[in-house]
Protein backbone atom coordinates (compact mmCIF):
# COMPACT_ATOMS: atom_id res chain seq x y z
CA UNK A 1 0.00 0.00 0.00
CA UNK A 2 1.39 3.16 -1.09
CA UNK A 3 1.21 6.47 0.42
CA UNK A 4 -0.25 8.96 -1.58
CA UNK A 5 1.89 12.69 -2.05
CA UNK A 6 0.38 15.81 -1.62
CA UNK A 7 0.85 17.59 -4.91
CA UNK A 8 3.57 20.37 -5.29
CA UNK A 9 2.23 23.68 -5.09
CA UNK A 10 1.54 25.49 -8.59
CA UNK A 11 4.44 27.01 -10.41
CA UNK A 12 3.83 30.77 -11.16
CA UNK A 13 4.30 29.31 -14.66
CA UNK A 14 1.37 27.19 -14.41
CA UNK A 15 -0.62 30.01 -13.24
CA UNK A 16 -2.93 31.65 -15.34
CA UNK A 17 -1.17 33.71 -17.89
CA UNK A 18 1.99 33.21 -16.49
CA UNK A 19 2.35 36.06 -14.14
CA UNK A 20 4.04 36.07 -10.68
CA UNK A 21 1.99 36.81 -7.87
CA UNK A 22 2.51 40.36 -6.30
CA UNK A 23 3.74 40.92 -2.60
CA UNK A 24 1.09 42.21 -0.22
CA UNK A 25 0.22 45.58 -0.03
CA UNK A 26 -0.09 47.26 2.81
CA UNK A 27 -3.87 48.61 3.86
CA UNK A 28 -2.87 52.27 3.30
CA UNK A 29 -1.30 51.19 -0.20
CA UNK A 30 2.43 52.57 0.75
CA UNK A 31 4.80 49.59 -0.42
CA UNK A 32 7.40 50.51 2.20
CA UNK A 33 6.47 51.32 5.97
CA UNK A 34 7.48 54.43 7.36
CA UNK A 35 10.70 54.55 9.25
CA UNK A 36 10.63 54.64 13.34
CA UNK A 37 10.58 58.27 15.14
CA UNK A 38 14.37 59.70 15.23
CA UNK A 39 15.37 59.77 18.67
CA UNK A 40 15.10 63.80 20.27
CA UNK A 41 18.51 65.31 21.13
CA UNK A 42 18.18 64.54 24.48
CA UNK A 43 17.20 61.42 24.33
CA UNK A 44 18.76 58.98 22.57
CA UNK A 45 16.06 56.30 23.42
CA UNK A 46 13.73 57.89 21.28
CA UNK A 47 9.87 58.58 22.01
CA UNK A 48 8.20 56.84 24.70
CA UNK A 49 5.91 54.38 23.24
CA UNK A 50 2.10 55.49 22.91
CA UNK A 51 -0.38 54.26 25.95
CA UNK A 52 -3.68 51.99 24.90
CA UNK A 53 -5.34 55.66 24.14
CA UNK A 54 -2.50 57.42 22.43
CA UNK A 55 -2.21 59.92 24.73
CA UNK A 56 1.35 58.90 26.36
CA UNK A 57 1.10 58.17 30.47
CA UNK A 58 -1.78 59.60 31.64
CA UNK A 59 -0.92 60.98 35.54
CA UNK A 60 -2.79 58.52 38.30
CA UNK A 61 -6.02 59.74 38.97
CA UNK A 62 -6.26 61.56 42.05
CA UNK A 63 -2.81 62.78 42.11
CA UNK A 64 0.11 60.55 43.62
CA UNK A 65 -0.49 58.32 46.78
CA UNK A 66 0.49 59.38 50.20
CA UNK A 67 3.96 58.06 51.28
CA UNK A 68 3.48 55.19 53.54
CA UNK A 69 3.15 54.83 56.90
CA UNK A 70 6.37 55.25 58.84
CA UNK A 71 7.73 58.14 57.02
CA UNK A 72 7.51 61.48 59.18
CA UNK A 73 5.32 64.16 57.77
CA UNK A 74 7.26 67.38 56.63
CA UNK A 75 7.97 69.94 58.67
CA UNK A 76 6.21 73.40 58.37
CA UNK A 77 8.29 76.15 56.99
CA UNK A 78 9.89 78.32 59.66
CA UNK A 79 8.46 81.72 60.11
CA UNK A 80 10.55 84.08 58.29
CA UNK A 81 12.17 86.89 60.39
CA UNK A 82 11.22 89.53 57.44
CA UNK A 83 7.78 89.38 58.13
CA UNK A 84 6.42 93.25 59.20
CA UNK A 85 7.35 94.35 62.56
CA UNK A 86 4.03 95.76 64.31
CA UNK A 87 3.87 97.50 67.97
CA UNK A 88 0.69 95.42 68.96
CA UNK A 89 2.66 91.70 68.04
CA UNK A 90 4.91 93.35 70.37
CA UNK A 91 2.95 94.43 72.89
CA UNK A 92 1.41 90.78 72.74
CA UNK A 93 3.83 88.63 72.91
CA UNK A 94 5.17 90.42 76.45
CA UNK A 95 2.02 89.80 77.86
CA UNK A 96 1.87 85.78 76.30
CA UNK A 97 5.02 85.59 77.59
CA UNK A 98 4.76 87.77 80.81
CA UNK A 99 1.97 85.10 82.03
CA UNK A 100 3.99 81.51 80.62
CA UNK A 101 6.88 83.11 82.85
CA UNK A 102 5.04 84.62 85.65
CA UNK A 103 7.00 83.08 88.37
CA UNK A 104 10.55 84.34 87.76
CA UNK A 105 9.30 87.20 86.63
CA UNK A 106 7.82 88.12 89.79
CA UNK A 107 10.36 87.03 92.23
CA UNK A 108 13.26 89.06 89.94
CA UNK A 109 10.84 91.87 90.18
CA UNK A 110 10.43 92.28 94.15
CA UNK A 111 14.19 91.77 94.59
CA UNK A 112 15.14 94.56 92.18
CA UNK A 113 12.54 97.01 93.93
CA UNK A 114 13.52 95.78 97.62
CA UNK A 115 17.03 96.42 96.49
CA UNK A 116 15.84 99.91 95.07
CA UNK A 117 13.80 100.93 97.54
CA UNK A 118 16.76 100.25 100.28
CA UNK A 119 19.50 102.73 98.10
CA UNK A 120 15.72 105.40 98.30
CA UNK A 121 16.24 104.86 102.10
CA UNK A 122 19.72 105.06 102.44
CA UNK A 123 19.53 108.34 100.30
CA UNK A 124 16.28 109.87 102.57
CA UNK A 125 18.20 108.99 106.10
CA UNK A 126 21.53 110.76 104.23
CA UNK A 127 19.59 113.76 103.72
CA UNK A 128 17.64 113.88 106.72
CA UNK A 129 20.72 113.58 108.94
CA UNK A 130 22.15 116.01 107.02
CA UNK A 131 19.53 118.25 107.43
CA UNK A 132 19.35 117.66 111.58
CA UNK A 133 22.92 118.08 112.51
CA UNK A 134 23.26 121.26 109.63
CA UNK A 135 22.28 124.12 108.27
CA UNK A 136 21.78 123.14 104.52
CA UNK A 137 22.41 127.33 103.39
CA UNK A 138 25.27 127.45 104.95
CA UNK A 139 28.52 126.38 103.15
CA UNK A 140 29.35 123.30 104.19
CA UNK A 141 25.73 122.04 104.26
CA UNK A 142 25.11 123.22 100.99
CA UNK A 143 28.46 121.14 99.77
CA UNK A 144 27.55 117.95 101.84
CA UNK A 145 24.13 117.72 100.11
CA UNK A 146 25.43 118.34 96.25
CA UNK A 147 27.87 116.00 97.19
CA UNK A 148 25.18 113.17 98.55
CA UNK A 149 23.01 113.65 95.56
CA UNK A 150 26.13 113.22 93.46
CA UNK A 151 27.30 109.59 94.97
CA UNK A 152 23.63 108.23 94.93
CA UNK A 153 22.81 109.45 91.81
CA UNK A 154 25.96 107.98 90.68
CA UNK A 155 24.68 104.70 92.28
CA UNK A 156 21.43 104.88 90.84
CA UNK A 157 22.82 104.96 87.36
CA UNK A 158 24.90 101.96 87.87
CA UNK A 159 22.35 100.04 89.65
CA UNK A 160 19.75 101.07 86.67
CA UNK A 161 21.93 99.41 84.25
CA UNK A 162 22.76 96.53 85.94
CA UNK A 163 19.38 95.88 86.18
CA UNK A 164 18.54 96.32 82.90
CA UNK A 165 21.24 94.50 81.84
CA UNK A 166 19.65 91.34 83.84
CA UNK A 167 16.38 92.10 82.62
CA UNK A 168 17.98 91.85 79.19
CA UNK A 169 19.63 88.29 79.63
CA UNK A 170 16.13 87.08 80.90
CA UNK A 171 13.86 88.28 78.12
CA UNK A 172 16.69 87.72 75.07
CA UNK A 173 16.32 83.75 76.90
CA UNK A 174 12.83 84.36 76.35
CA UNK A 175 12.71 84.67 72.95
CA UNK A 176 15.33 82.16 72.23
CA UNK A 177 13.16 80.03 72.74
CA UNK A 178 15.09 79.05 76.27
CA UNK A 179 13.28 78.29 79.66
CA UNK A 180 13.50 81.27 81.87
CA UNK A 181 15.23 80.95 85.33
CA UNK A 182 15.76 83.12 88.25
CA UNK A 183 19.29 82.94 88.14
CA UNK A 184 19.32 84.59 84.26
CA UNK A 185 18.37 87.95 85.46
CA UNK A 186 20.84 87.78 88.18
CA UNK A 187 23.95 86.55 86.27
CA UNK A 188 25.94 89.70 85.65
CA UNK A 189 28.46 89.68 82.53
CA UNK A 190 30.29 92.13 80.65
CA UNK A 191 28.95 94.42 83.74
CA UNK A 192 32.19 96.80 83.45
CA UNK A 193 31.14 97.90 79.80
CA UNK A 194 27.18 98.05 81.44
CA UNK A 195 28.45 100.37 83.83
CA UNK A 196 30.48 102.58 81.91
CA UNK A 197 28.34 102.80 78.49
CA UNK A 198 25.16 103.62 81.30
CA UNK A 199 27.37 106.18 82.91
CA UNK A 200 27.78 107.55 79.24
CA UNK A 201 24.28 108.06 78.39
CA UNK A 202 23.10 108.75 81.96
CA UNK A 203 25.22 112.33 82.01
CA UNK A 204 24.43 112.71 78.44
CA UNK A 205 20.79 112.50 79.16
CA UNK A 206 21.20 114.74 82.22
CA UNK A 207 22.69 117.72 80.42
CA UNK A 208 20.34 117.11 77.98
CA UNK A 209 17.91 118.14 80.48
CA UNK A 210 18.99 120.52 81.29
CA UNK A 211 19.13 122.14 77.95
CA UNK A 212 15.26 122.93 77.66
CA UNK A 213 14.44 119.02 78.60
CA UNK A 214 14.05 117.54 74.83
CA UNK A 215 17.93 117.33 73.87
CA UNK A 216 18.16 114.35 77.09
CA UNK A 217 15.19 113.08 76.14
CA UNK A 218 16.14 112.25 72.72
CA UNK A 219 19.28 110.95 73.88
CA UNK A 220 17.21 108.19 76.07
CA UNK A 221 15.05 107.38 73.21
CA UNK A 222 17.96 106.80 70.52
CA UNK A 223 19.99 105.30 73.27
CA UNK A 224 17.18 102.61 74.84
CA UNK A 225 18.49 99.94 73.20
CA UNK A 226 22.43 100.08 74.17
CA UNK A 227 22.52 97.35 77.08
CA UNK A 228 20.78 94.97 74.47
CA UNK A 229 23.33 95.49 72.39
CA UNK A 230 26.00 94.83 74.93
CA UNK A 231 24.31 91.73 76.29
CA UNK A 232 23.31 89.90 73.41
CA UNK A 233 26.20 91.14 70.81
CA UNK A 234 28.87 91.87 72.96
CA UNK A 235 29.67 95.37 71.89
CA UNK A 236 31.58 97.54 73.51
CA UNK A 237 29.89 100.77 75.23
CA UNK A 238 30.39 103.62 72.50
CA UNK A 239 30.37 101.04 70.06
CA UNK A 240 26.97 99.49 71.30
CA UNK A 241 25.30 103.64 72.09
CA UNK A 242 25.87 103.94 68.12
CA UNK A 243 24.70 100.61 67.57
CA UNK A 244 21.01 101.06 69.02
CA UNK A 245 21.12 105.18 67.69
CA UNK A 246 21.04 103.47 63.94
CA UNK A 247 18.28 100.84 65.11
CA UNK A 248 16.04 103.62 66.39
CA UNK A 249 17.02 105.94 63.72
CA UNK A 250 16.54 103.24 60.61
CA UNK A 251 13.08 102.51 62.11
CA UNK A 252 12.21 105.78 63.63
CA UNK A 253 8.49 105.37 62.56
CA UNK A 254 8.00 101.95 64.70
CA UNK A 255 9.99 103.31 67.17
CA UNK A 256 7.54 106.61 67.72
CA UNK A 257 4.81 104.20 67.95
CA UNK A 258 6.73 101.61 70.43
CA UNK A 259 6.93 104.99 72.71
CA UNK A 260 3.53 105.92 72.60
CA UNK A 261 2.38 101.90 73.40
CA UNK A 262 5.04 102.39 76.15
CA UNK A 263 3.95 105.33 77.71
CA UNK A 264 0.21 104.18 77.74
CA UNK A 265 1.13 100.91 79.25
CA UNK A 266 2.84 102.99 82.11
CA UNK A 267 -0.14 105.19 82.79
CA UNK A 268 -2.67 102.27 82.82
CA UNK A 269 0.19 100.57 85.23
CA UNK A 270 0.06 103.48 88.00
CA UNK A 271 -3.70 103.84 87.51
CA UNK A 272 -4.28 100.68 89.04
CA UNK A 273 -2.58 101.67 92.40
CA UNK A 274 0.86 101.38 91.03
CA UNK A 275 0.17 97.31 91.71
CA UNK A 276 -0.40 97.45 87.52
CA UNK A 277 3.24 97.98 87.25
CA UNK A 278 4.10 94.75 88.38
CA UNK A 279 2.58 93.75 85.15
CA UNK A 280 3.40 96.87 83.03
CA UNK A 281 7.07 96.80 83.30
CA UNK A 282 8.13 93.02 82.44
CA UNK A 283 5.60 93.21 80.08
CA UNK A 284 7.02 96.92 78.74
CA UNK A 285 10.83 94.58 78.39
CA UNK A 286 9.97 91.80 76.88
CA UNK A 287 8.21 93.58 73.93
CA UNK A 288 10.97 95.84 73.91
CA UNK A 289 13.64 92.45 73.18
CA UNK A 290 10.67 91.44 70.93
CA UNK A 291 10.92 94.39 69.42
CA UNK A 292 15.09 95.13 69.66
CA UNK A 293 14.96 91.04 67.51
CA UNK A 294 12.37 91.93 65.02
CA UNK A 295 14.05 95.11 63.91
CA UNK A 296 17.22 93.47 63.09
CA UNK A 297 15.36 90.77 61.02
CA UNK A 298 15.87 88.23 63.34
CA UNK A 299 13.56 85.24 64.52
CA UNK A 300 11.79 85.10 67.88
CA UNK A 301 10.71 81.94 69.66
CA UNK A 302 6.69 81.44 69.22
Amino acid sequence: MSSTQPPPPPDDQDRPGGQPQPPAQPPNGDPYPPPPAAPTPGDPYGPPPPSPQGEGYPPPSGGYPPPPAGYPAPSPPATSGHQPYRVGDAFQYGWRKFLANLGPILLAALVYLAIMGALQLLNYGAVGDLGSTTDRTSGPGTIWSLLTAAIFGFVFVVFSAVMQAGIARGVLAITHGHRLELATMFRFENIVTVIVAGLLVGVATAIGLLLCVLPGLIVAFFSQFYVWFIVDKRLGAVDAIKASFRLVNSNIGAMVLFFLATLLAYIVGALLCGIGLLAAIPVIYIAQGYTYRRLQGEQVAA
